[in-house]
């Protein structure tokens, strides 16, 4: 798998240039701003962008799904799509109009017992199950940077921090499969986490993924969301905090 990819194609630069395309699409006046604020948040729940923040903040013109400038330090972006191609797609056009840091907002499914439907968690490291990260970074594994702005934002949050696995095919999740990553240490599983990180480190840009348990997956049995009015509240208020300490 991916032998087609070799340690020079991380060095080569691409045919497709978001650069170039974003400059074309300003050039055909297709955005309606000049420039985006350093800080993104992405989630896949819209239901977590009320009215109120709608009205008081620009919609954005020209970006694939919702896209809202909250202030100058913030946009929030959502109904961008499911997976990882989805959300990278929407990064790197966000990275070539200025933002620099991301921090990704979604459902998990968990693989534990040890863990509860419904609350929040930061995934450490995820590993690769997905074709998108490997254009970014080669590793099986791909995890959560150490750096300045991490620290600090994580010592302002109390949040579970786990490791997990993203994939590309959520119908394909075979007993055999999520048992060869929970022996690797993986508590939930994604479809966005792993090729995020890929990207950030590729870019050296700042990204954190939070997670929201939802269904469950243990015993090669598949268990649904109990309590999807936890889960809503859970993203809800972690976005109202995300919004008090990001602005």
């Amino acid at each position: 798998m991916y032998q087609i990819i070799k340690e020079e194609f991380y060095k080569e630069k691409p045919v497709l240039d978001v650069n170039r395309l974003v400059l074309w699409k300003k050039e055909h006046k297709q955005y309606n701003f000049k420039a985006l604020p350093s800080i993104a948040i992405l989630t896949i729940n819209r239901g977590v962008v009320s009215k109120k923040i709608k009205l008081r903040s620009k919609k954005l013109k020209g970006i694939n799904g919702k896209n809202y400038v909250l202030n100058n330090a913030l946009v929030i972006c959502f109904d961008f799509g499911n997976g990882a191609p989805a959300v990278i797609n929407l990064m790197e056009e966000l990275r070539a109009l200025g933002v620099k840091t991301f921090i990704y907002l979604g459902f998990a499914g968990i693989l534990t017992t040890n863990l509860k439907a419904g609350d929040l968690f930061v995934v450490n490291k995820s590993f690769s199950m997905t074709g998108c990260s490997k254009f970014y970074n080669g590793q099986d594994c791909l995890e959560l940077q150490n750096n300045k702005f991490v620290n600090e934002f994580l010592s302002k949050l109390n949040f579970k921090e786990v490791a997990g696995v993203s994939t590309d095919a959520p119908f394909r999740e075979t007993a055999s499969f999520l048992e060869e990553f929970v022996n690797k240490g993986a508590k939930v599983i994604d479809m966005e986490c792993a090729a995020i990180y890929a990207f950030s480190s590729f870019y050296n840009l700042n990204a954190i993924c939070l997670t929201v348990g939802a269904d469950r997956l243990l015993n090669a049995q598949w268990t649904p969301p109990n309590n999807l009015k936890l889960i809503n509240k859970t993203f809800k208020s972690n976005f109202k905090l995300l919004l008090k300490l990001l602005s």
